[in-house]
């Protein structure tokens, strides 16, 4: 249970980086635009 509990927090930290990295390529996708 406490392995799962991590990985999930791992899983967690990670999406919330790519959720991030997205947002920024976007941000420069449309700056770019401009």
């Amino acid at each position: 249970m406490k392995t799962k509990q991590k990985t999930f927090r791992v899983n967690r930290r990670y999406a919330e980086r790519q959720f991030a990295v997205e947002k920024v390529g976007k941000l420069i996708e449309t700056r770019g635009f401009e």
